[in-house]
């Protein structure tokens, strides 16, 4: 794992599952932190009751993301956002927040995950995904509104590699408060 890390590597379901079994352990009233291999297979367990909960995701077999229900309602922080969301996300969102899905809609036949998408900082390396995905988990349990959060881009590596994966702790990163444009931007995910 700390080659990976120097070389500027992608992490993989490895680096993320260990991540993850970190985080449970710091944090054992939080549900979610399912095995990112999961959904390779088709297997997310949808999360039993409507309580906080976080798991990261692995989506288009090249890309990491968080999605939590902190705070009552689900949300997502990617460090790559688009405003077209995979399928590949959308049904690993379905599966693991089932209990969310509102079937009250109109027509009575289809039904809905109201989801909404953070407004988090953005990735500049394309293999960083990882390391921010890890991040944002880390800072949503700590602090809960990351939107405004700006992380030190020369340090998040050098964290990443020292404290979770020798230490085997976690810390606050260093960053400093950036004021984004703040507009309503809910996404509602048809539910499959």
């Amino acid at each position: 794992m700390r080659q990976t890390l120097k070389s500027g590597d992608w992490l993989n379901d490895e680096h993320i599952h260990f991540a993850q079994e970190l985080l449970r352990r710091d944090y054992p009233d939080i549900a979610g932190f399912q095995s990112t291999l999961l959904s390779q297979v088709d297997r997310f367990t949808p999360i039993e009751c409507r309580c906080e909960s976080l798991q990261i995701h692995h989506i288009n077999a090249n890309h990491w993301m968080v999605s939590a229900t902190i705070g009552g309602e689900v949300t997502i922080a990617d460090s790559k956002c688009s405003s077209d969301f995979s399928s590949c996300l959308t049904h690993q969102l379905a599966q693991v927040y089932r209990k969310y899905i509102d079937n009250q809609v109109d027509d009575g036949r289809e039904t809905y995950l109201p989801v909404r998408v953070l407004r988090v900082q953005q990735q500049s390396g394309g293999s960083d995904c990882g390391l921010f995905a890890i991040a944002f988990a880390v800072h949503l349990l700590q602090v809960n509104n990351i939107e405004e959060i700006e992380f030190d881009r020369k340090k998040i590596n050098a964290f990443s590699l020292k404290l979770l994966f020798l230490e085997k702790k976690f810390v606050r990163l260093s960053y400093s408060i950036q004021e984004r444009i703040s507009k309503d931007n809910p996404i509602t995910i048809l539910s499959p």
